[in-house]
């Protein structure tokens, strides 16, 4: 449920923590063997995003806010600014490029 999970242990979601890894590696992979063809791939993996099915509000988890140094859920809003990055002509040399919003949950 974090977009760090898959740089760390974590016991209580093995399965996600998989997917999450094998989905970095993907990307790392595609990115290197993509370039001589002038694609580019990158990832954005946010975490703790607010407004969304799996989290509709701050009040679904109680004390997740409190973890977040931020004190806020990261709106899906500012997830597609960042898609919307790797799209501008600026960005073009990006290949490669894992954004996170890493979160530490300490009590949850």
């Amino acid at each position: 449920m974090r977009g760090s999970i898959g740089h760390k242990a974590d016991l209580l979601c093995t399965d996600y923590a998989a997917s999450k890894g094998g989905q970095m590696g993907m990307m790392k992979n595609l990115s290197s063997r993509l370039a001589q063809y002038n694609i580019s791939v990158n990832e954005v993996s946010p975490a703790m995003v607010g407004a969304t099915g799996l989290l509709p509000s701050a009040d679904s988890v109680p004390g997740v806010v409190d973890s977040i140094p931020l004190k806020r859920l990261c709106s899906p809003e500012e997830v597609a600014n960042v898609v919307i990055m790797y799209t501008k002509t600026g960005f073009a040399t990006v290949c490669g490029l894992m954004i996170m919003r890493r979160v530490e949950l300490t009590s949850v």
